[in-house]
């Protein structure tokens, strides 16, 4: 008799100790999937934050001398382009 109740006692500890290690698992699991969503998240923020620059492109048709029109603009761009970093505005 005694040893009937030692089985099962035996049998009980088993299966509790099944489930608590299935339990620690899945808790691992939640906490883990939810790590790597959150790190997922924060690389995801931090590369698209990087990737936002702002470019301004316009199109001109040139009739005649195209070479005196890419001079005129070089030479204005460039004092446009120094003026804006002697403000702060842009850097290299």
């Amino acid at each position: 008799m005694l040893s009937s109740i030692k089985i099962l006692l035996l049998l009980f500890l088993v299966v509790k100790r099944k489930y608590y290690i299935e339990n620690l698992l899945t808790i691992n699991q939640f906490k883990m999937k939810k790590l790597f969503t959150l790190l997922l998240l924060f690389v995801s923020i931090s590369l698209s934050a990087q990737a936002s620059q702002i470019y301004s492109m316009h199109f001109v048709r040139v009739e005649g001398d195209l070479e005196a029109f890419e001079t005129v603009q070089k030479t204005y761009m460039q004092k446009v382009a120094q003026n804006a970093v002697n403000k702060g505005d842009i850097s290299f």
